[in-house]
């Protein structure tokens, strides 16, 4: 008997050929494609007439190519209504965010709270045994647990995002393109495919806004967030100098550069924080925007993170000088790396220390947090993104949020 898969993506090249390669594989294929919450509001703002109101993510162009593979594949095809759902917890953890003045990661949050969470309810209700999608990552099994790997090719790997899969929820997903590249997938295409879905480019930009930017989309839905901020050049004595007034705050986020409309310094000058109680962007040239440590919060210590945490804790307990010395000589020689990743796409880098630190985050109750010390400085840690820990053969092993 054949085993029901449940395939949900767009109706591009990805998703097409993952389709493809399942029913090679002789799996009973079922399509759903999602239909995602846009904003109502956009067609006041547009202004060319050959733009559509549409999710990125979702359009009707893609819905069509979907059931286009679909009817030549011979596969069942469904559409999921999950507007309400993906307003409530993206779109609005996305404004919540932003009244915080941190930078959201939307991206994640979907595939947290909406692609992932909800598909599996379905997969019970079209009775299927498993879940595919065209993602380009690895599944690896270390220790009877499966793991999120990085795909070979790292141009187009997309393990950042999967990283909030559990391994229980890993049990019960395949990957279908894990073992090719961007070259080949293309190729498998183009024996059963117009050329048409050869020339849609992928999406950069959030997909509930038709902007290239999210300012627009903020400006319509949180107008309270305008209003003028003083912006505060820090000299290297410390010395405070208002250079420049602006209201519209939200273009600017830590490690800035653009839009910054002021002059006369030797260096780039960046935004380094946020005085919320003055309304004051606080301004420095680029060499204080590199830093060793990051602090996350979400805290949920599991799994391999427990062993690390121990082991430095056990260290940091240790008080014979000579066992600490012993200690120092093992993690020199044996000590397994770990690498962090505080974007997707971004090169990632090796972790020295991982330790478990207590503080209290704005008005979230976070008890415990994780503070990562780096090899390397590293510039653009900004508070609101993601930051996923890679195993030294490259599995995900934990994501939490920067703060």
């Amino acid at each position: 008997m054949k085993k029901r898969i449940l395939l949900w993506m767009s109706g591009w090249i990805d998703s097409t050929v993952a389709a493809y390669i399942l029913k090679e594989q002789w799996y009973e294929v079922v399509w759903v494609f999602m239909k995602y919450w846009v904003d109502p509001e956009m067609s006041k703002w547009i202004e060319k007439e050959d733009k559509i109101t549409e999710n990125k993510c979702c359009s009707i162009e893609s819905q069509m190519a979907a059931k286009k593979t679909c009817d030549k594949l011979w596969i069942e095809f469904h559409i999921l209504n999950m507007i309400d759902n993906f307003h409530e917890e993206v779109v609005e953890y996305f404004l919540k965010m932003h009244k915080k003045w941190l930078t959201p990661n939307p991206c994640i949050q979907c595939n947290k709270k909406i692609k992932w969470w909800d598909i599996f309810w379905k997969m019970k209700k079209f009775n299927c045994d498993f879940i595919a999608t065209g993602h380009y990552a690895k599944i690896k099994e270390f220790e009877w647990k499966k793991y999120i790997q990085k795909w070979d090719d790292l141009k187009k790997d997309q393990s950042y995002f999967l990283s909030v899969l559990s391994h229980k929820q890993l049990e019960k997903i395949i990957l279908p393109l894990w073992n090719f590249q961007k070259e080949e997938i293309k190729k498998m295409a183009q024996n059963f495919w117009e050329e048409e879905i050869f020339k849609k480019k992928e999406s950069q930009w959030v997909c509930f806004y038709n902007e290239n930017s999210y300012v627009p989309f903020l400006k319509r839905h949180s107008p309270e967030l305008f209003e003028e901020w003083d912006f505060i050049f820090i000299d290297k004595n410390w010395d405070e100098k208002i250079v420049w007034k602006h209201k519209w705050m939200p273009y600017y986020t830590i490690w800035q550069r653009k839009w910054i409309w002021v002059w006369g310094f030797e260096n780039p000058v960046f935004v380094i924080g946020f005085r919320r109680e003055k309304n004051q962007v606080l301004l420095w040239e680029d060499e204080k925007l590199r830093s060793k440590k990051i602090l996350i919060s979400d805290l949920i210590i599991k799994n391999e993170l427990k062993k690390i945490l121990d082991e430095e804790k056990k260290f940091s307990d240790e008080k014979n000088i000579f066992k600490k010395f012993l200690f120092k000589i093992k993690k020199f020689f044996w000590w397994k790396k770990y690498f962090s990743a505080i974007r997707h796409l971004w090169k990632i880098s090796e972790i020295k220390k991982i330790a478990e630190k207590e503080k209290k985050f704005l008005d979230w109750k976070t008890e415990k947090i994780l503070e990562i010390t780096l090899k390397k400085p590293l510039r653009a840690i900004t508070p609101g993104q993601f930051l996923v820990i890679y195993s030294e053969d490259m599995r995900a092993i934990w994501n939490g949020m920067i703060i």
